[in-house]
């Protein structure tokens, strides 16, 4: 942290339980042998949805070297790769990207075999006449899924020569459609990348939102936020809990977290997790508040859910 005159201040450290991740990772629908990943740039699991024993102390660059997600992120920032797990065996198609400006990664991974499940099911009610061809088209596909993993090595190989400028083009063509093979994939890893910060400037109370807060809210990049902006977008139960322990940080310096539901402009609600942390000056003064917003609607969801269904058990079994 820095004064307002560039002098160090200090360090915020903050800490989230990796099984709360977990939890919330859990309730995503990636198949029952698909699995969901939070890395630290350092190469340390944050979470990780199913956990495995063992796992929080591993560093991931020292695993499937070369064919990993940090081997592909020296690359793109976002992408897709295929890769059998270091963890339980599984090969995965997955997709990648980083969470903002956090040195964070998230990964989605979809198991190949129920990839392929509705060809083989669609092939088991074929006719025989029928059989050839199917049979052709899956051993097209998996040609076509170890051909994404040759492209990319070739790919390295390339960027280490002298390229001409038709090389160049040719491999931006080939990244365009491995994109888009890749779409379907990449939009379950945007799902996950729920977590946001925000800084308050003091005394001008200037609000400064990362992309992801931008996107909970359902606003505009192009928009500037206000304070009062931010607040009166809470559900009309929830704002004077967040007005008042924003007044409490600014005038006492009192740290808070809450949770609470934000309404979109669509009219949509998301159910948010907020924590602040006040930040002093020389004086003791508050010069700044800095925090972290999570979205945990789908968490939230299947809480209830796990809820309601418990409480018909007990109403059946009186």
């Amino acid at each position: 942290l820095t004064r307002p005159d560039g002098s160090f201040a200090g360090v915020i450290a903050i800490s989230v339980d990796p099984s709360y991740l977990s939890r919330q990772f859990s309730a995503l629908d990636i198949g029952r042998n698909g699995s969901v990943g939070l890395f630290g740039h350092d190469g340390y699991i944050r979470a990780r949805h199913p956990q495995v024993e063992g796992m929080y102390e591993q560093n991931v660059t020292t695993l499937n070297k070369g064919r990993g997600v940090f081997a592909h992120l020296k690359e793109r920032s976002e992408g897709s790769y295929e890769v059998a797990s270091a963890f339980d065996g599984r090969t995965r198609i997955f997709g990648y990207r980083t969470v903002g400006s956090l040195p964070l990664v998230v990964t989605v991974g979809k198991s190949v075999d129920e990839v392929l499940a509705p060809y083989s099911e669609e092939r088991s009610r074929a006719p025989p006449a029928g059989l050839g061809f199917t049979a052709l088209t899956l051993v097209v596909m998996l040609i076509l899924l170890r051909g994404l993993a040759l492209k990319r090595r070739q790919a390295i190989s390339l960027a280490a020569a002298n390229r001409t400028l038709s090389e160049q083009k040719e491999m931006a063509r080939s990244a365009e459609t491995r994109a888009q093979e890749a779409n379907r994939i990449l939009r379950l890893a945007a799902q996950i990348a729920h977590v946001g910060h925000w800084r308050v400037e003091l005394p001008s109370k200037t609000l400064s939102w990362s992309e992801e807060v931008f996107e909970i809210y359902g606003l505009d990049k192009a928009t500037e936020p206000t304070i009062t902006e931010a607040v009166a977008a809470y559900y009309p139960h929830d704002r004077e809990l967040v007005a008042r322990c924003l007044d409490e940080a600014i005038r006492g310096g009192k740290d808070f977290d809450f949770s609470a539901r934000v309404v979109r402009p669509d009219s949509t609600i998301r159910d948010v997790v907020c924590r602040g942390m006040c930040e002093l000056g020389p004086n003791g003064a508050v010069v700044a508040i800095f925090g972290i917003f999570m979205d945990v609607t789908e968490l939230r969801s299947a809480e209830r859910a796990r809820g309601e269904s418990q409480g018909l058990y007990r109403l059946l079994a009186e």
